[in-house]
């Protein structure tokens, strides 16, 4: 974030320095410069060109042209309208990005995070905890109820797990990233979520596998996944963390 307002702020810089030149020798060229903004402002791949420098430029830019006397209040109104038209076009654009991306990271049943999330966690981080679960008996709920019953299943549990970083891995599996903590604190949420779903219509359960990391979550998982397969062999509702390195 911070690079990215000191890049808007040199660009802006270098524009007025631009200016003041254009300006200083070509006193009647700031009409057309005014036109050739707009046009290559407008132009611009979005994600080249940011929304908020392009407006910061272009008010400086009509502020030259207003001293100078080189624009007319028709012309100065009509570029102002084009400018605040391109400007707004191009913020949608980006929340539109924004928004594309964002849903591409995320399991369009559950709402938590997708496989592909487990790129952007890719790079090293703080240390943790990641926990990897498996709902006890979740085909043979879809067998008995169908497939509805199964999906809300599914949905509960990420609920459940909504305050930690949930992401459905697929099927019946998910991730869950915790911040470092104790062990017996992160025993008792997920001890909490399981009892929630036990005692829910219909009751359901799962076991769990947890491992520590140093900031590379995709070690973590595992070593997560290796003690989910000891925990499902204990019974449903089990809980076992990996073993140490």
């Amino acid at each position: 974030m911070v690079r990215r307002e000191a890049a808007t702020f040199l660009f802006c810089g270098l524009g007025l320095g631009m200016l003041g030149l254009t300006a200083a020798l070509w006193p009647g060229a700031l009409s057309a410069l005014a036109l050739v903004f707009l046009a290559l402002y407008a132009g611009l791949p979005v994600p080249l060109g940011r929304a908020g420098w392009g407006l910061a430029l272009g008010a400086a830019l009509l502020g030259g042209l207003l001293l100078q006397g080189g624009a007319s209040l028709g012309f100065a109104a009509a570029w102002v309208a084009a400018l605040l038209l391109v400007h707004g076009f191009r913020r949608q654009s980006l929340a539109t990005l924004a928004r594309l991306e964002q849903l591409s990271h995320r399991d369009a049943l559950t709402g938590a995070f997708n496989r592909h999330y487990l790129e952007v966690l890719r790079q090293p981080g703080p240390p943790g905890v990641v926990a990897y679960l498996d709902i006890d008996g979740l085909k043979e709920l879809n067998r008995a109820r169908g497939q509805g019953a199964g999906d809300e299943a599914l949905q509960r549990l990420a609920r459940g797990l909504a305050s930690a970083t949930v992401i459905r891995m697929g099927g019946d599996e998910f991730a869950v990233a915790f911040r470092e903590g104790d062990r017996q604190q992160l025993e008792a949420q997920l001890a909490a979520v399981l009892h929630t779903l036990r005692t829910g219509t219909p009751a359901l359960s799962f076991c769990a596998g947890l491992a520590e990391h140093n900031g590379l979550l995709a070690q973590g998982l595992q070593a997560a996944d290796d003690a989910l397969r000891r925990a499902k062999a204990q019974g449903a509702g089990s809980f076992c963390w990996a073993e140490g390195p």
